[in-house]
């Protein structure tokens, strides 16, 4: 079978790979003109009228503007993969690269085309990564030849984009409204209804008990992908890995366990069998039922713990009094308001999730011409 009859109708092989037969090929240098971004101390901030942008976003305001029209932002120094798409007036810095387009284009569309670039591949240095206007001008692109139809894959991009931000800031404000109510209620300044009683204060180690983590740990090079077990660590990320080394794991009580992480000062929760995936890492039993472990979780993670150094954390933890309500079921009652709103705020963190990858995917389709745009919107709409 020859090369020839593996293109698709409508198809067209060139030097790039195969791309619709009514789409063009354009080196960057014809579509604009790469300039050079100046040094902020040229631009005077007395007046914050005038983004200043870096390679990785917004740096301030100043009073003056290098460009004065829609352009896209690359980096030339440093941060050199992220471009940044801009419709207003701005200045960029000495770092950076912005583009005067010379080509009736749908900046937008060649915003998101430059998006699937990897612009490391272009980096010409051995240190900090940086990128030479001549190289970036010689890179091709496939673009339709239609204003209308770049708009129109350009409109379907920037659709998912606009999902993304109104999920981002939904998510804030709820992160918001949750960490108003642990002020409030983890400190006793607000009762539930029906709840009375003065709060009860004991010391940390009267509560809970800490035990050794080293027979349940593994070691980075013996995470998986996938497993029967998920690996905790003590980062931001609730799971990093997973294993199946039964050796390893270990069996919360029915109430669960406070993870705590020395370095980070990151309290988890969590009541299923996992391993252990790195050094500093605190299990945090309870000794006595006159705590409730979810409460107990929420309680401590609403503590400002300072940053005295390695490994003093966790004794900063132990020589604290906490107090609580007197009753279990004020308690609670408390840790299901808390842990409703993380729900809430997990499911809408999934579905911003679930978006990211539907616009990826939509990117690797429509930027490619791999499926026209009518055939995209019809299969969205089964």
């Amino acid at each position: 079978m020859s090369g020839k009859s593996k293109i698709p109708p409508g198809y067209k092989k060139t030097e790039i790979g195969i791309i619709p037969e009514d789409w063009e090929i354009k080196k960057m240098g014809e579509i604009g003109i790469l300039k050079y971004g100046e040094s902020r101390k040229l631009n005077p901030e007395r007046k914050k009228v005038f983004p200043i942008i870096g390679t990785g976003g917004i740096l301030g305001y100043g009073e003056k503007y290098i460009c004065n029209k829609p352009s896209i932002i690359i980096g030339r120094k440093g941060t050199i993969n992220k471009p940044i798409y801009i419709e207003h007036p701005f200045w960029c810095v000495d770092t950076t690269f912005y583009i005067e387009f010379k080509e009736k284009v749908n900046i937008k569309f060649i915003f998101y085309k430059l998006l699937l670039i990897n612009w490391l591949n272009y980096n010409e240095a051995s240190g900090v990564p940086s990128l030479n206007s001549k190289t970036v001008e010689k890179i091709e692109i496939s673009i339709p030849s239609t204003l209308e139809e770049q708009r129109a894959i350009a409109n379907v991009l920037s659709d998912f984009d606009k999902l993304i931000e109104s999920l981002d800031k939904l998510i804030e404000k709820k992160k918001l409204i949750k960490k108003g109510a642990m002020q409030e209620l983890l400190t006793g300044k607000k009762r539930l209804p029906g709840f009375k009683g003065e709060w009860v204060g004991k010391s940390f180690n009267y509560l809970f008990l800490n035990i050794e983590t080293t027979k349940y740990q593994i070691k980075v090079i013996q995470y998986k992908k996938s497993g029967k077990y998920p690996v905790i660590d003590q980062g931001k990320q609730f799971i990093i890995a997973f294993t199946d080394n039964i050796s390893k794991v270990f069996n919360p009580p029915e109430d669960g366990i406070i993870i705590f992480g020395d370095h980070t000062r990151i309290f988890k929760f969590y009541f299923k069998p996992f391993v252990v995936g790195a050094d500093g890492v605190k299990l945090i039993y309870k000794k006595v039922e006159e705590i409730d472990m979810l409460f107990a979780y929420y309680l401590l993670s609403n503590i400002s713990i300072p940053e005295t150094g390695y490994n003093r954390h966790f004794k900063f933890l132990k020589e604290l009094e906490i107090y609580f309500p007197p009753t279990l079921a004020e308690q609670r009652a408390i840790a299901q308001i808390l842990s409703d709103m993380d729900a809430e705020i997990e499911a809408l963190e999934k579905k911003k999730q679930k978006y990211e990858m539907m616009k990826k995917a939509a990117m690797e389709l429509l930027l490619t011409g791999k499926i026209r745009l009518k055939e995209y919107v019809k299969g969205m709409s089964i």
